[in-house]
């Protein structure tokens, strides 16, 4: 994760004493007994409606090529792989936007700001306020403080009177267009995943079976 030793050891910490994970000479875990807790059961089925929710803004623009057929007859989504191959794309995903910023905070602040410049397509972004961001990422806000600092003066985000802006909003730089590709390649990964799981034909038939109804 890129984060220093010290950090990873108090967020382990925090973890176990939450039932999340525990430690031994072998190294870190999350036990079977947590997987069957409603916290994770909870977090999984929000997980997966996040990624229907997805696809189907995905499909609805024409975003994803073709997908594999499905090697596995699944009567209903197998929520838990569905959650290891997301997993592996959030992985994958943080892995990308660190290379580009430093830190794994860093690239938590500055993903609402990446979000607002995708979303004024090609427009002058909504700037966001320290707070905003605060709010957004769940961070501390002098922790927002701090790193937007940092992301200013290494050029990554401008600070104006009315709040922080991406500083390429155009995504022209080779960094960022960078970033979209992988993750273009990220998404297309982790659905034809789903879809070799058979998630995604569980999907189509539950669609299938609304119009019907």
């Amino acid at each position: 994760m890129r984060m220093p030793y010290e950090t990873a050891r108090r967020n382990i910490r925090r973890l176990e004493g939450l039932g999340a994970c525990t430690t031994s000479e072998a190294g870190v875990v999350v036990p079977a007994a947590f997987m069957l807790t409603p916290a994770y059961f909870e977090a999984a089925r929000r997980g997966h409606e996040l990624l229907l929710s997805l696809y189907r803004a995905l499909c609805a623009r024409d975003l994803l090529e073709p997908l594999p057929a499905a090697n596995y007859d699944e009567s209903e989504s197998p929520v838990r792989g569905a959650v290891r191959l997301m997993s592996d794309f959030l992985l994958r995903s943080a892995d990308a936007a660190v290379s580009r910023t430093g830190d794994l905070v860093s690239a938590l602040v500055i993903l609402p700001l990446l979000a607002a410049a995708a979303a004024a397509d090609g427009m002058a972004p909504k700037p966001l306020s320290a707070a905003a961001l605060a709010r957004r990422t769940r961070l501390a806000a002098e922790t927002v403080r701090r790193h937007v600092a940092t992301l200013v003066e290494r050029g990554l985000c401008r600070s104006g009177r009315l709040g922080l802006a991406l500083a390429d909003p155009e995504f022209a730089s080779p960094a960022w267009r960078g970033l979209l590709h992988e993750n273009a390649i990220g998404l297309q990964r982790l659905y034809a995943g789903l879809a070799e799981r058979g998630v995604v034909a569980v999907w189509e038939r539950s669609a299938e079976a609304s119009i019907a109804y």
